[in-house]
Parts: structure tokens; C-alpha cells; sequence
């Protein structure tokens, strides 16, 4: 590559050193996702693939803190569950913030040296920023909720059945770690083709610890939250869940884009035995996981072993089907586990809000709290809990906090009207327009006052 030096205050400063002015893709209108010109300036008029645009605008749509959901509950299920309950979260989180924090470390260091379109790098670095947050998420839980985190931190270390799930995956990975090093030292001396195979199998990799390997630990998550365990965590872990939802349409859309240019055909081609055993060892690994998860006498009620071998088939064809791939087991028609759709509502955009407060703001709306505020003469003013018209709950189907609200308001005679935001797309997109992206959400039917969502509801009228 040639090096344009350019004199800068006395100094000296190589551009294309770091960006390649010669590229003129502002000129072809093409940009290659893979080892085309080396990127120049960020161009968003020219745009070959606005999937990926798309894409990076859905995720960034869905930003969130790793502080929005209070966990006090869930510290105290943490001392008060049984052995059985408490070994299957520990091993659960511990092998989700080790996964979390490999992802986060791995997508953009990896990749990287090889991409050679705009929006796959824009696309990927949030992709990678997202993944960090998991693993952050992952770490917050553990600090505020265990009284030993170092627990988590042994089980990692030293339990091989979380160290070695990912071993294919991490395999693969270290691989494009050393063949970027290579590239980006001497690109010349990097055979094309080896390097489109290896892109492909860690492309593959990412798939399945996203549409698999996730997946299944969820499950297990998700059905301790079904008997109302750990809901803080269950509703930060949602939104992980959901996250990586948007990862597998990131990894299908790039497979889709580069199976429509013959080249990258042929190098599927010759890998494809090797992809073969990627998806098959994966898959191993996590039937595996499902009978180790509920060995040595850990139970969950509502999940077992042949359940979630199942929700591990359902979910797993998937990634042979996309592949063209054959699957080492039969078609899995019905979801083994309903319960988990009530949790995964990525279209609508509104995840279930939790049994603990949340903390973060809330755009373009006001909760008036001096209620229970202390006033200058030091008497502070009773709860105010007369309601004097008939309220909207805005909910969807399947929310086991929408269930809890409406129980609620039956018990106190306060009346209301049920109105399911997956039947009215305007409603969802009022609330998201409010910064509000949970339900249940509730409203005077005739004043449009704001009244809260399920935790804050609860609290002020109890």
C-alpha cells in the first residue's frame, strides 16, 4: 500500500496510513462487505447494502442501560432459593457473562482488518458495543446480587462443562485473530481464498453461539422467572435475549449477501464439510448442556432435560435450514416451549416490565411523587390513592406483569380498560414516542394522565 506523506505542523502525518483516500467506491457505487478497497471516507450515499443500515438502526433503537433495573428482589432470591434453584442460575450466568464478554471482545478486533464496506463497520462496532454491554449486564448482576461473586468466577475457571462450550467457537475465532494479524501486516502475503473460508467458518461460529448457544441458557433464565424468581434478572436478560435476536438477522443478512457473489459460493462450498462440524459439535454441546444443567439433582419446575433438548432442536434448525446444512435430528413443528414467546417480542419493541424499579428517565413524561414527599412543616401528606376515572392498561399478550397489574386493580375495585399494543401498532408507537418501552403502561382514560407502569402503580396505590 502505498503511503502518502503529508507535512502538519512540522510533523509529519501518513492519511492513508488509516484511511485510504485512493478508494472510489463514491465513484463505482460498489463496496465490497469483505477484502475490497481498504476503507476511505464513510459513505452513506452510496449504499449496496442498506440491510445493514437497517440493521444498525433497529439495534441502536433499542439502547439500554445496565443500571435500569433495581435488584433488590432478586439479591434476596438469591439467599432465600434452594440449592438446586440457585446452582442452576449460577452456572447459567456464569457461562452467559463468560460468552457475553468473548463476543464483546471478539466481533470488531477480528473482523476488522477484512471489511471493506461502511456499513458492515458501523454496523459491527455497535455490534460489538452491544455485546459489551451484555457482559457488563452480566457483571452488574453478580456484584449486586451474589454475597460471593468469586463463586461465578471459580465456576468459570474451573468447571470444563462452561469452559468447553464454546471451545469450537473460540477455536475458530483465534484462527481469524492470527490471519488478521497477517493481513494487516502484509495483505500480499494472505491467500484470498483461505482468508474468505476462514471469515465464513467464524461467521458461522457467531451464528450458532447467537441462535443456539444463547438460546438455550435463556430458557432456563426465563423459566425461573415463570415462577417468579429473579425477575430483575429475567427483565435485564430479556433484553439481552432480544439484542441477540437482532445478531442472527446481522449474521443471516451478511451470510445472504456474500451467497449471492459466485466467489464467496465456491469458498462455501469448499468449507461447507467443515461448517458441517461446526454446527453438528455445537449442537453436541448443548444437548450436552441440557442433560448437565439438571444432573447432580438441580431441577426447575415448568423445564427438564428433554424439554430443552427440544427448545435446543426448535431453535437450532434454524441455523442447519439457513445453512443448507443437514440436521442430525427431526423437525421440530411446535415450540416444546410456549411460555418463551411471551418473553421474545422483538417486532413490537416493548419487553415486560419488571417486578423492580426501574431507574432509568423516562422522555416526555412526568409521575408526580410529592405524594409522599416531607414538607417544610415536617408533616408529610397521606397517599393520595382515590382514583376518579377509569383508566387504559396498555399491555400485550403473555406479560406476566401486565397479569399481575390487572390483578391488582381487580382486587381494588379500580376500573380500566385493557388495551393490547400488538393489535394497535399507533398505541406502541405513541408509548415509544414517550420514552416508554415496557408494558403494562396505564392512563387516564380521561385526562391522559400518566400513572405509572406495574412497580410504581403498585406503590403508590397499595
Amino acid at each position: 500500500m502505498a503511503v502518502q506523506i503529508v507535512k502538519c505542523n512540522g510533523g509529519i502525518m501518513g492519511i492513508e496510513n488509516v484511511m485510504n483516500l485512493s478508494n472510489d467506491g463514491w465513484k463505482t457505487g460498489k463496496y465490497d462487505l469483505f477484502l475490497g478497497q481498504e476503507l476511505g471516507l464513510h459513505d452513506s450515499i452510496n449504499r449496496p447494502y442498506p440491510v445493514l443500515f437497517d440493521l444498525f438502526k433497529k439495534l441502536k433503537s433499542l439502547d439500554w442501560s445496565e443500571d435500569e433495573i433495581k435488584l433488590h428482589q432478586d439479591r434476596m432470591d438469591f439467599e432465600e432459593v434452594d440449592k438446586s434453584t440457585y446452582d442452576v442460575m449460577i452456572k447459567t450466568l456464569s457461562w452467559q457473562y463468560e460468552a457475553d464478554s468473548l463476543a464483546s471482545r471478539s466481533i470488531v478486533s477480528l473482523f476488522a482488518p477484512f471489511i471493506s464496506n461502511s456499513d458492515l463497520s458501523q454496523m459491527m462496532l455497535k455490534w460489538s458495543e452491544n455485546e459489551s454491554l451484555h457482559a457488563l449486564t452480566y457483571s452488574e448482576i453478580i456484584r449486586q446480587c451474589i454475597k460471593r461473586p468469586e463463586d461465578v468466577f471459580e465456576e468459570i475457571i474451573s468447571n470444563e462443562n462452561v469452559t468447553d462450550r464454546s471451545g469450537k467457537i473460540a477455536q475458530a475465532f483465534s484462527e481469524l485473530k492470527i490471519l488478521g494479524a497477517e493481513y494487516t501486516l502484509n495483505p500480499e502475503s494472505v491467500d484470498s481464498e483461505d482468508v474468505r473460508q476462514t471469515l465464513l467458518k467464524t461467521l458461522v461460529c457467531l451464528y450458532c453461539l447467537e441462535q443456539m448457544e444463547f438460546m438455550a441458557s435463556f430458557a432456563c433464565t426465563f423459566a425461573l422467572a415463570e415462577r417468579e424468581l429473579f425477575l430483575g434478572v429475567a427483565s435485564l436478560v430479556q433484553k439481552i435475549m432480544i439484542d441477540e435476536t437482532i445478531h442472527t438477522r446481522m449474521d443471516e443478512a451478511i451470510l445472504d449477501i456474500l451467497m449471492k457473489d459466485e466467489v464467496w459460493q465456491k469458498s462455501y462450498l469448499s468449507v461447507k464439510n467443515e461448517l458441517q462440524e461446526i454446527v453438528d459439535s455445537v449442537y453436541q454441546q448443548e444437548v450436552s448442556w441440557s442433560e448437565y444443567i439438571f444432573s447432580e439433582g438441580r431441577s426447575v419446575v415448568g423445564l427438564n432435560t428433554n424439554l430443552l433438548k427440544e427448545w435446543v432442536d426448535y431453535k437450532s434448525q434454524v441455523v442447519y435450514t439457513k445453512l443448507n446444512l443437514d440436521a442430525p435430528f427431526e423437525v421440530v413443528e411446535t415450540n416444546p416451549l410456549p411460555w418463551m414467546e411471551g418473553w421474545l417480542d422483538i417486532d413490537a419493541q416493548q419487553t415486560a416490565a419488571q417486578e423492580a424499579d426501574l431507574n432509568n428517565y423516562r422522555l416526555n413524561s412526568v409521575v408526580d411523587d410529592t405524594k409522599v414527599m416531607v414538607f417544610d412543616f415536617g408533616v408529610p401528606r397521606e397517599n393520595e390513592v382515590d382514583i376518579t376515572e377509569p383508566l387504559f392498561v396498555y399491555s400485550k399478550p403473555d406479560c406476566p406483569f401486565c397479569v399481575k397489574l390487572k390483578s391488582f386493580m381487580e382486587a381494588n375495585s379500580i376500573k380500566y380498560e385493557e388495551v393490547d399494543v400488538v393489535q394497535n401498532p399507533n398505541v406502541r408507537e405513541l408509548l415509544l414516542s414517550n420514552g416508554l418501552k415496557t408494558v403494562p403502561q396505564v392512563y387516564g382514560q380521561d385526562t391522559c394522565e400518566y400513572y405509572g407502569d406495574c412497580t410504581s402503580f403498585i406503590q403508590k396505590y397499595s
